[in-house]
C-alpha cells in the first residue's frame, strides 16, 4: 500500500544527488562544445533537454519537501529514520512494536494526503517513473518490501502432505482398550485385597 510514495522517501536522498550530477554534467557540455562535433542547434536541445529534466525533479523534490513540511515533527522524524533521508535521523530508534508500526502508518497516510495536496498522485509517480529510472527502480525494491512484509509470518506446507494429525491405527486403539481393561482389573483385584487385609485385621 502506497508504495510509490514510499518509492519517493526512498529515493529522496538520491534525488539531491541526481540534480548536483546534472549540473556538472550541464557544465561539462556547456564548456566543451566548441570541441562537440554535434551542431551547435542539437547541441543546445540536449542542454535544453538536461536543463528540462532537472527542472522536473527539482518541482519533485520541492513537492516532497512541503508534504513532509506539513506533517507534525514526530511523523517527520519517524519517516526520516525509516527511510534514511535524513543525514541525522537514521536508523529507527523506536521499539518496533505495535505502537510504533501504528504511528508509522498514521505518518505514512498522512504523507500520502500531503502529496496529492501537492498533485502527486501514485499515478502522477509511476509516470515519472517511465522518465527516470532510479525512481522505477525505487518503486520495484518498494513493491518486494511490500510483498515480503505481506508474506511475514506465514505458514507454508510446501511438502504436499497433510498438517493435521494423523487418526490413530486400528490396531493403536485395540491395544489401548484392552490395556485400559487391564489395568481396570488389577485395580479391582488391588481393591478386593484391601478389603480382605482389612477384615482380618479386624
Amino acid at each position: 500500500m502506497f508504495i510509490e510514495q514510499k518509492a519517493l522517501l526512498r529515493s529522496l536522498e538520491q534525488i539531491s544527488g541526481i540534480i548536483e550530477s546534472m549540473d556538472r554534467r550541464f557544465m561539462l557540455k556547456a564548456i566543451g562544445s566548441f570541441s562537440c562535433r554535434l551542431p551547435a542547434e542539437a547541441q543546445a536541445n540536449r542542454l535544453i533537454e538536461l536543463t528540462e529534466r532537472k527542472k522536473i525533479l527539482l518541482i519533485l523534490r520541492l513537492d516532497i519537501y512541503e508534504a513532509l513540511r506539513a506533517l507534525k515533527p514526530e511523523y517527520r522524524r519517524i519517516l526520516a529514520e525509516k527511510y534514511g533521508f535524513d543525514e541525522e535521523k537514521r536508523g529507527v530508534t523506536d521499539e518496533k512494536n505495535r505502537s510504533y508500526y501504528k504511528k508509522l502508518a498514521l505518518a505514512t497516510g498522512k504523507f500520502v494526503k500531503a502529496l496529492e495536496g501537492e498533485g502527486l498522485t501514485a499515478e502522477k509517480i509511476r509516470s515519472l517513473a517511465a522518465t527516470f529510472h532510479f525512481l522505477s527502480e525505487a518503486i520495484a525494491v518498494e513493491k518486494s518490501h511490500s510483498i515480503s512484509a505481506a508474506n511475514f509470518g506465514t505458514l507454508k506446507n510446501t511438502s504436499g502432505r497433510s498438517l493435521k494429525p494423523a487418526a490413530p491405527k486400528p490396531e493403536e486403539t485395540e491395544q489401548t482398550g484392552t490395556e485400559h481393561a487391564g489395568t481396570e482389573h488389577a485395580g479391582t483385584a488391588i481393591s478386593a485385597a484391601a478389603r480382605t487385609a482389612e477384615r482380618n485385621n479386624a
